[in-house]
């Protein structure tokens, strides 16, 4: 009998995938010759385990435990070390780069290609580098760039542009971050996805794509290749609505976006605004009649694609998480649901508009690494090799005009994810050979410098000196407000003019701002005087009806692509196989629709019941049910575990309460204990227990009083319900819960 080498599943003998893992069958003669003859590159991983540990409220030997078990499972992939750099904690980013480039793994550096960091600032420090767009030293950006580069010494300047422009890279960097309410069960639910992708690759068989429309013709060329491929299905919909297959935000807003989003699809690309607000976590879309900014895109809808897939974001702050909730962050809320692969910019991100590509301008900055990014990984390098690759294609164009904003545009993207990760494409051609040979010294070797030659608001003497701005600056000042004007934008206020000089080229930087604080640059070459509009990708601090009469298929389409692709087969449920009690093998079906943190508890739950309970109950054949099969009344589900919440509350809060001198409640039901907790909030909240304990206390009992009645909760009201309790469960009020009664005990 034929089995799934990865999850033990039974297989015909003509199966090329398991069915309910999707992993790649290869008999064992296939398997050896792949084995002998395949380059397996080498990375590390690198972490704190013990700083890990402590942020997910687990040991330091669960932490290890999992990692040691991933690198394992993608040992075909590639041949990870662990670097735990527990034994010398610091806040500073140079102690952990010092220890990377002093450790064993040091004689091995030619060999040594991926380096995957585990953790967010607070486990591993985020380096910064200077903003090159601005003359303010001041402004930084946080990027992992600087971890790929060995610096034999360190100076000031090694937070420079210019270190990278006269370095090496050795590393591919990738780091998986984890917001300030991550859990265990995220770290967990990552390594899990991605080490299931060890030998074919997350494949990608479906497109999305949704941009601003001012840069709807720029976006199309980005990604001319997945269309080539014809990878976006063909929608019918409004020109007001869709331009060539790619959606238009303002005019799909979050009031409309799940009449537009494709949550089948493998691949998500986003030409949209963003903003460093961290209450305002969305991508943007800017309005062509009033140009107000509108939120296109939210952390809920994109973490609701069913099947794992790949994003690529030129939205300023697209990769924002420093300091961020999982909620908070387009890149954590994608990447702990089913995102594998995340490219973003930390800070402001530059790129070509509409109006100037019209007149012949070439895309630039932004577009060419979400370009790149797309077309290497489409050729079959790693994750890793195609925004090295993307980087070296900037690199290469940023002699031009364009200078400044390719070379931040470098090292301000970062990605998130395992580096080493591939993905798969329908007909896809390796042209990669050994991903070792792609790393060599960077091509440029040229010095940098900005300097402001003028300020609308001058500070200083000096500054009032440079502010005498020569008649030829005046004159094209003049000009390009024409040309602006001409192109259909509106006339800015000119806020600086800077000088910037590289290599053997330089050009002045004009920067204009409206009067309702939208920006955009303009840049001469000081030879040939030759423009290029940019604009930042950031917004500034409707109702659109064609967008409410969408109606798409969804899932026609994407099942239409798995029989034209073969990739992904349409199944609605997974099916792990269980061991059971002797011939007891069972099938326990799991909801998609229900989100994969839940997943996971549901699925360690169903395998502790088939294992360890299911031979002492009376019925032993009782298995688990899909709500896919019939109608259930879920007023039953939403009972027990409003139950089990009573029972913690009780054990926990009622000895604190009465040690106080205060009285607890007889029936002592969630109703009264909320009453009882209103009545002594003063005391709750010098244990930690302050007003959003009680909101949470509040919600639950607005979904058990109509599960009191029977059929008085539906589907969708239990899935809310659920995904409410595993969230609490989670949390670290819940956790201080658990202390107390413990304590008491």
């Amino acid at each position: 009998m034929k089995k799934c080498d990865n999850c033990g599943a039974i297989l015909a003998d003509d199966d090329r995938f398991c069915g309910n893992c999707g992993r790649q069958v290869l008999n064992h003669t296939h398997q050896q010759v792949l084995t002998e003859k395949v380059y397996r590159p080498k990375g590390i991983i690198l972490t704190d385990s013990v700083r890990l540990a402590r942020k997910l409220n687990v040991s330091q030997i669960v932490i290890l435990s999992l990692l040691q078990n991933y690198i394992k499972r993608i040992s075909p992939r590639i041949s990870y070390s662990l670097l735990d750099t527990f034994q010398k904690p610091s806040n500073d980013w140079r102690a952990y780069h010092q220890a990377l480039f002093e450790n064993k793994y040091l004689s091995l550096q030619d060999k040594m290609e991926y380096l995957f960091i585990i953790g967010a600032e607070d486990i591993i420090p985020v380096p910064y580098m200077r903003n090159c767009m601005v003359t303010n030293r001041k402004e930084m950006v946080p990027t992992d760039i600087l971890y790929g580069y060995n610096f034999s010494f360190f100076t000031q300047n090694v937070e420079d542009v210019n270190i990278l422009l006269q370095s090496k890279q050795l590393y591919h960097v990738g780091r998986l971050p984890l917001g300030t309410d991550a859990s265990i069960a995220h770290l967990q639910n990552y390594l899990e996805r991605s080490a299931s992708y060890c030998d074919t690759g997350v494949p990608v068989q479906l497109a999305y794509g949704q941009c601003d429309p001012h840069w709807k013709l720029v976006s199309a060329d980005v990604v001319s290749d997945l269309k080539k491929s014809e990878l976006f299905p063909n929608i019918e919909a409004p020109s007001s609505v869709i331009y060539d297959k790619l959606f238009l935000s303002p005019y799909i807003t979050c009031n409309t976006i799940d009449k537009a989003f494709n949550k089948y699809s493998n691949l998500y690309y986003f030409n949209m605004h963003g903003s460093g607000n961290p209450e305002k976590p969305y991508f943007f879309g800017a309005s062509i009649e009033d140009e107000e900014m509108y939120p296109g895109m939210d952390p809920d809808t994109i973490s609701s694609a069913k099947y794992d897939n790949i994003v690529i974001t030129e939205a300023c702050y697209g990769g924002k998480f420093i300091n961020l909730a999982t909620d908070r962050s387009m890149l954590l809320s994608s990447l702990f649901n089913s995102t594998m692969l995340y490219l973003g910019s930390s800070v402001v991100a530059y790129g070509t508009v509409d109006a100037g590509y019209r007149n012949g301008t070439k895309i630039g900055s932004a577009d060419i690494m979400a370009k790149g990014f797309i077309s290497y990984l489409m050729k079959g390098y790693s994750a890793g090799d195609a925004i090295y690759k993307s980087r070296k294609e900037l690199f290469e164009s940023s002699q031009g005009s364009m200078a400044a904003s390719n070379l931040l545009t470098i090292y301000e993207f970062s990605l998130y994810g395992d580096p080493s990760l591939k993905a798969k494409f329908p007909n896809q051609t390796c042209e990669t050979g050994q991903s070792h040979d792609i790393i060599s010294n960077e091509i440029n070797t040229n010095s940098y410098h900005i300097e402001e030659v003028y300020s609308e608001q001058p500070q200083s003497i000096l500054a009032m000196v440079r502010n005498r701005v020569d008649s030829s600056l005046q004159s094209l000042n003049q000009e390009i407000q024409k040309q602006l004007s001409d192109m259909g934008i509106k006339p800015r206020l000119l806020e600086s003019i800077s000088k910037v000089r590289y290599g053997l080229s330089s050009q002045h930087m004009f920067s204009y701002k409206t009067e309702t604080g939208e920006d955009s640059i303009v840049i001469v070459d000081d030879r040939d005087h030759s423009k290029t509009v940019l604009m930042p990708k950031g917004s500034i601090e409707q109702n659109f009806e064609d967008a409410r009469r969408l109606a798409v298929d969804y899932a026609s389409i994407f099942r239409s692509y798995s029989q034209h692709f073969g990739l992904i087969r349409p199944n609605e449920e997974e099916r792990p196989v269980l061991a059971g009690n002797g011939a007891r093998l069972k099938n326990v079906y799991i909801d998609k629709r229900i989100e994969p943190m839940s997943k996971l508890q549901i699925k360690t739950f169903n395998v502790v019941l088939d294992q360890v309970y299911r031979a002492e109950m009376q019925n032993g054949n009782i298995a688990a049910l899909s709500t896919k099969d019939c109608d259930y009344d879920f007023s039953i589900l939403v009972n027990p575990l409003g139950i089990l919440l009573e029972t913690e509350l009780r054990a926990a809060m009622k000895p604190l309460i009465k040690q106080e001198g205060s009285e607890w409640p007889k029936s002592a039901t969630l109703g009264s204990m909320i009453v009882c907790f209103e009545q002594n909030k003063q005391l709750l909240s010098r244990y930690g227990f302050g007003d959003a304990f009680l909101k949470i206390l509040h919600k639950f009992r607005e979904f058990r009083n109509p599960a009191t009645h029977e059929g008085g909760t539906e589907e969708s009201a239990f899935l809310e319900f659920y995904k409410l309790f595993i969230n609490f469960v989670s949390s670290p009020i819940f956790i201080k819960i658990l202390e107390l009664k413990q304590n008491y005990k």
